[in-house]
């Protein structure tokens, strides 16, 4: 064998093991306690990795859960619910924790927990040492109908779109991919106009109504939309944990009176 061929045969010998270390790395390392740093520090992110990664990240996903509890606890009386009310957070209290004690300057500040069994969505803000702990707002939400259509695990912002048309030929305002077809976006229209809202769908906020997605009021979900970067990591879990902060009481609205969100921005 000649000298160029050996050389040939060393170098892809070489590029060979390099590539198989990097994805060995890349899929099968061990989630750390950081939802920063589970995927985001990797040179390159796509959906085969997540599906590689699923079973160590749902074993993650199941040991932070837990970890809630520290914060969070799960009422099982009257009495501890009595107690529990006493310790928690007004919105406005929450948003003035936050302020001081988020880092702000993070490349990404939040993360964001989906309660599917609850319908709510919190959002946690990183603190001084680089952990999701700071519970900073609460959202009510509708998951799906069957609700193993929104799946469980942990899984990162993709695409965002302003109008999106969904799979039921409906349309979302401020639609953000999560996993597959599973996004955040606002009750349905009819069309792409603001005005034309589903209203019996906003009125089921807090209940399972989807037929996988995340339903939010248009002000939540542009709020998620408007300061949750790509990557921001999305943790879908089906406990009975209430929330540590208060949740909001969404009026119902009449459909003859009302065809739009009353919070829409775009609505004057």
């Amino acid at each position: 064998m000649s000298t160029k061929k050996i050389v040939a045969l060393t170098l892809i010998t070489i590029l060979c093991i390099t590539g198989l270390a990097a994805g060995y790395v890349l899929i099968y390392n061990k989630p750390i306690n950081n939802f920063e740093k589970l995927i985001i520090n990797h040179t390159y992110f796509n959906s085969n990795i997540v599906n590689n990664k699923r079973d160590s990240i749902n074993n993650f996903n199941k040991a932070y859960v837990a970890k809630l509890s520290d914060y969070i606890m799960p009422s099982s009386s009257k009495e501890e619910d009595e107690a529990e009310n006493e310790s928690v957070l007004t919105a406005k209290k929450a948003l003035e924790i936050g302020k001081k004690n988020i880092n702000f300057k993070a490349k990404r500040p939040y993360s964001i927990m989906v309660n599917r069994k609850m319908n709510y969505v919190l959002v946690l803000g990183i603190d001084k040492h680089n952990k999701y702990t700071i519970p900073y707002k609460v959202f009510l939400c509708s998951t799906a109908k069957n609700i193993k259509n929104t799946p469980l695990g942990t899984f990162y912002i993709g695409e965002k779109y302003r109008w999106q048309t969904m799979v039921d030929g409906t349309h979302s305002q401020y639609a953000i991919r999560i996993f597959g077809q599973i996004m955040f976006h606002s009750i349905p229209y009819t069309s792409r106009q603001h005005n034309k809202m589903e209203v019996s769908e906003y009125n089921k906020l807090g209940s399972p109504a989807s037929l996988g997605c995340i339903r939010l009021r248009v002000a939540d979900v542009k709020w998620i939309y408007d300061n949750c970067p790509q990557l921001t990591a999305v943790t879908i879990y089906s406990k009975k944990i209430n929330p540590p902060i208060k949740l909001p009481v969404i009026k119902k609205i009449n459909g003859k009176k009302l065809t739009y969100d009353p919070t829409d921005p775009k609505i004057k």
